[in-house]
């Protein structure tokens, strides 16, 4: 069980594919809210890794509104929807996020979590993996979710 391999590998096939430096790759997540369905494509051609099976503690998935949301009272973990792990030439920037159509109803800003990763609820330097962004309330903010702990878990054994 080495995740910190499985993501070098994930940065080495796109530093090859890219042809840029493996220093300069950089590991980027996305959350899915659909199971996996055949083989996806990025924008590269290369197949997409997907993690599934992964708890989160502390918090919840919210499905509907794509983001972290507070957990049901006596839930400790939460099962995660599955991620998908590419990676990206950190010299380039990433490209903007695809405009949406204008619509009637008022729009939540969103911001992010760095939620961090670890292999064992154990949560020290030898079990962490590395970090996810994850959507969340701009109300709340990255602070909110720090205070109360959130963390992804590979195993919760």
């Amino acid at each position: 069980f080495n995740p910190q391999g499985f993501l070098t590998s994930v940065r080495q096939e796109y530093a090859r594919v890219g042809k840029y430096a493996l220093d300069k790759a950089i590991t980027e997540a996305e959350v899915r809210d659909r199971e996996v369905e055949g083989k996806g494509k990025d924008n590269l051609g290369l197949p997409e890794f997907i993690i599934t099976g992964m708890s989160l503690e502390g918090a919840q998935w919210d499905r509907a509104n794509k983001r972290l949301a507070d957990p049901n009272p006596g839930d400790l973990f939460n099962i995660m929807p599955n991620i998908a792990i590419t990676a990206r030439d950190s010299t380039v920037k990433a490209p903007p996020a695809a405009a949406q159509a204008p619509t009637s109803k008022p729009v939540k800003v969103m911001k992010s979590y760095s939620c961090p990763v670890y292999k064992y609820p154990a949560r020290t330097d030898l079990h962490w993996v590395f970090n996810v962004d994850l959507p969340c309330d701009a109300e709340q903010g990255d602070i909110y979710w720090r205070l109360r702990g959130v963390a992804l878990l590979c195993s919760t054994d």
